[in-house]
């Protein structure tokens, strides 16, 4: 992430952390009943174990994790439940109001094996010497430009423990906002820096969308062979959660 972009989720953990995570007008900073909180963090639980489920089926039918890695975490929505099933939960985000708010939910529920890390400059795992039998990242790369994101994606796969499976989302597609400013911006210069001046300007946040063909490209590169893919979709956007299994051992490669 560019440094506006950081400032951009600093400033949306201070003042509407929820929304930032899942935008619904529910989860606004002046909607947070406890009821949509308890919807909110529902979420995250259906969310974890419809993931372990798709790598069960998939590919690990014993998949048990020790050690997990939440990158772009938030307040917590995945990390919690991610708790529940691993023995010890690192928490990775770029805003440090969005590490408070997670800190504070797990302590509020008696959670004592996460630890929470900030995302190194521009957004990079660069801290984290680690490696994990479980990384997972969901609604997060999308609002981090693709040059960035593709470097992400290949540290978080190269952090992966043997035998280890990653589950990353990524956008593919999105209904297009300001069509002929975009259809224009890869062609030529002007265009793209007056679309950088249009989106600094807009009170939304960045979307981003990844080309499939480059994710998988990055895959054979880590020389991964087992993964499976699966769309999400909905009116305006398409998207696929990516999931990789690293062979057993890495001599074997």
């Amino acid at each position: 992430m560019s440094r506006s972009t950081d400032d951009y989720w600093e400033r949306i953990g201070s003042t509407d952390p929820y929304w930032g995570v899942l935008t619904h007008d529910r989860y606004r900073a002046g909607n947070i009943t406890a009821e949509n909180r308890q919807l909110f963090f529902q979420s995250g639980e259906h969310h974890i174990a419809s993931v372990f489920n798709v790598i069960r089926k998939h590919l690990k039918p014993d998949f048990e994790p020790r050690r997990a890695l939440d990158f772009g975490c938030g307040v917590g929505r995945t990390v919690m439940p991610l708790a529940e099933r691993a023995a010890y939960v690192v928490g990775v985000d770029v805003a440090p109001s969005m590490l408070r708010e997670a800190k504070r939910n797990c302590e509020s529920r008696g959670i004592d094996n996460v630890e929470f890390v900030r995302a190194g400059q521009a957004g990079d795992v660069q801290p984290l010497q680690d490696r994990f039998d479980f990384i997972h990242s969901v609604l997060v790369l999308q609002h981090v430009p693709v040059k960035r994101g593709e470097k992400i994606f290949r540290r978080l796969l190269a952090q992966l423990e043997d035998d280890g499976v990653a589950a990353i989302h990524f956008l593919c597609w999105t209904k297009p906002r300001w069509p002929a400013l975009r259809a224009l911006r890869n062609q030529l210069p002007f265009a793209s820096r007056m679309w950088d001046v249009l989106w600094r300007r807009s009170s939304r946040m960045q979307m981003n969308s990844y080309d499939l063909n480059r994710l998988l490209q990055i895959i054979q590169e880590t020389q991964v062979r087992w993964f499976h893919a699966d769309l999400v979709e909905d009116q305006a956007t398409l998207g696929v959660v990516l999931y990789v299994r690293n062979p057993p051992s890495r001599d074997a490669r």
